[in-house]
């Protein structure tokens, strides 16, 4: 019992800590199962350190907003920022974490959010290139 409670201890006082390799035991999976808070929180730090997809709807949303103008790019800024990002594409860093189900809803909701970030900076981006391009167009027209 003591040692269940130094690993959580463990675990809840390094879940923000950055690694580069996830390794997973039978204790984890116990403690995961125990207490699925961890589980879903866990998810979602590796999400912040591993998910670095979302940067072809960024740019999709980017280039429509800039060329067609900031309502058009309305359409796939809202298509892409709620939409899920597919598992292929999660980078998660441990399949076997994957299978648990808190931790996955942490992972992608984690994830979806990053995505979901990205799609509006850069949509807001557009929109400030294209309101200063057409404030100095029409300025120079006077």
């Amino acid at each position: 019992m003591k040692r269940n409670g130094l690993l959580l201890a463990f675990i809840i006082l390094f879940i923000g800590a950055r690694s580069q390799t996830v390794l997973v035991d039978s204790t984890l999976y116990a403690t995961f199962k125990t207490h699925p808070q961890l589980a879903y929180l866990q998810g979602e730090e590796d999400a912040r350190h591993y998910y670095h997809n979302g940067n072809a709807a960024a740019r999709g949303t980017f280039f429509t907003t800039l060329l067609a103008g900031g309502l058009l790019g309305l359409i796939p800024a809202i298509l892409t920022s709620s939409a899920t990002p597919k598992d292929k594409n999660l980078g998660y860093p441990n399949a076997d974490l994957m299978k648990n189900p808190d931790y996955y809803r942490g992972y992608t909701h984690k994830a979806k959010s990053r995505k979901s970030g990205k799609v509006w900076l850069s949509w807001g981006i557009g929109m400030v290139i294209a309101i200063s391009a057409f404030i100095v167009v029409a300025s120079t027209q006077q």
